[in-house]
């Protein structure tokens, strides 16, 4: 999901970093509970009946909390991991480890496997092999296909230009690209809304000397991680009770249209 550090191109002793592989736990770790519990409020999972009951005031709190940081932190560790010159080793593991892991699973994984163990019945089974068997399934996973774009994207062009232009240029890419609504057209299968939408995040992190930063940062201790996590669970619940305006979408959509009434004087 997030890639590897191009770091790990170079010759010599590998080295990780212990505050990116945190990052990636920490996003790990929202992503599973976090979308455990959204789809547990919205009715596809059953625990809200059973043990779960009678939590909502608690969760969905907790949800748009965690909205602040989940997609913004995933994003932009993806983009701190694609830093670095183009070479023959990266594309070869650009196509191994991304792209064709998002193909089998699209195509394959997803449509075949994960639906017919949501719905347990034979049916679904027969209709999505039938379906893989003439070429026709698919189930799109909008952050791996946005990856695949994303990365593909730094090779093709961004590794091109200085790291500030390349910034601006993906902000812009961005801004523009919300004043059309893609997942309305032939291409939504593309999930452009979401690719755009969460493209700064990706753009931040492409550019920022995560090494320089890391090496300024002072080294985590107990007190300072204890009011993080007060903040995590208790504050940040607290003051954002309502969803924030995200990226899966064009300006019309997901609480951004309260933002954006109006978009360039036509009303969508």
């Amino acid at each position: 999901v997030f890639g590897t550090q191009d770091a790990e191109d170079a010759p010599g002793p590998k080295e990780r970093s212990m505050l990116l592989d945190h990052a990636k736990l920490l996003g790990s770790f929202l992503v599973i509970y976090g979308h455990f519990m959204y789809y547990n409020l919205t009715g596809e999972f059953s625990e809200m009946k059973t043990w779960l009951n009678g939590a909502q005031d608690i969760m969905w709190p907790a949800v748009h909390a965690r909205g602040m940081v989940m997609m913004p932190l995933i994003c932009f560790v993806s983009g701190v991991c694609s830093q670095g010159s183009v070479s023959a080793t990266r594309l070869r593991r650009f196509l191994m480890n991304l792209v064709f892991p998002t193909m089998l699973w699209v195509f394959v994984a997803k449509p075949v496997i994960y639906d017919s163990m949501m719905t347990m019945s034979t049916d679904t089974l027969y209709q999505r092999v039938n379906a893989l068997w003439t070429l026709q399934a698919f189930h799109e996973e909008w952050y791996l296909q946005a990856l695949v774009l994303w990365r593909g994207s730094t090779f093709i062009l961004w590794s091109n230009f200085h790291p500030a232009v390349a910034f601006i240029l993906m902000l812009a890419t961005s801004c523009l690209g919300g004043y059309h609504h893609f997942d309305q057209s032939e291409i939504a299968w593309m999930k452009l809304d979401e690719t755009l939408g969460f493209l700064p995040y990706f753009a931040v992190g492409y550019v920022t000397p995560f090494k320089k930063v890391e090496q300024l940062l002072p080294k985590p201790s107990f007190f300072p991680a204890l009011l993080i996590l007060g903040w995590t669970i208790f504050a940040a619940p607290a003051l954002f009770p309502t969803a924030l305006p995200d990226g899966h979408g064009w300006y019309g959509c997901c609480g951004a249209e309260a933002s954006f009434p109006v978009v360039t004087g036509v009303e969508y």
